[in-house]
């Protein structure tokens, strides 16, 4: 769902420029569930995900109008953008080996900047009342985003309770059991070992087309 509004300011018929702002939320939520053996011993375990986004996009455009019909405008548009983006991962997870659950939980808040462009349709119904629907391609791109990571749970040997504030969401490459991708927390120094090859910060991209629907006020 994006929402959004802008207050667009006339300069003559065919130029303006506008100042807005929106909302808008991505999450998703999956399960996965293991069996196996760890150093001779059968276990099970099952860990769910839950990683969303909220962002709020602040934006300037210039527009350019133009007439298609009596009723009918085009509109094409671009401008900077600043996004202000609260990003958040759940992982609960549970194993039968030491009879371990826990829940993982990161936060992390951070903004961007960007550009947009797009054009739109406004259909006039009545005086100073028209539908306008858009299309806008948006580029904006997170890095470096550190945030709180914390893990809080319980174990057979006892408690667990660990946290950071200075903890990096890191991109890198499992090579053990013939190796795949993975994302996970840690400080500035990232992943390490001989199973771990091409860490990297990871990167959130933000950059898409989103289609808009609205009624548009002139006075």
């Amino acid at each position: 769902m994006n929402i959004q509004a802008e207050i667009i300011v006339y300069a003559n018929s065919h130029l303006a420029v506008g100042f807005g702002g929106g909302y808008y939320h991505l999450g998703n939520e999956g399960t996965v569930k293991v069996q196996g053996v760890l150093s001779g011993v059968p276990f099970d375990s099952e860990s769910t995900y839950k990683p969303s986004l909220s962002v709020i996009p602040l934006f300037v455009n210039l527009h350019y109008l133009a007439k298609l019909g009596s009723k009918l405008d085009l509109n094409i548009f671009a401008g900077p953008l600043f996004q202000v983006v609260q990003f958040n991962f759940t992982n609960g997870s549970t194993m039968s080996i030491s009879s371990v659950t826990q829940t993982l939980t990161y936060r992390s808040s951070k903004t961007t900047l960007g550009g947009q462009a797009g054009l739109g349709l406004n259909f006039k119904i009545f005086k100073g009342v028209a539908l306008v629907v858009e299309g806008c391609y948006r580029y904006a791109k997170i890095s470096n985003l550190m945030g709180n990571w914390a893990v809080i749970g319980n174990s057979a040997s006892g408690p667990i309770n660990k946290s950071s504030a200075e903890y990096y969401l890191w991109a890198y490459n499992d090579t053990s059991g013939g190796g795949y991708p993975r994302i996970d927390y840690f400080n500035n120094k990232g992943p390490t070992g001989g199973s771990v090859s091409g860490a990297r910060k990871a990167d959130i991209n933000l950059s898409g087309i989103t289609a808009t629907g609205g009624i548009k006020f002139s006075f």
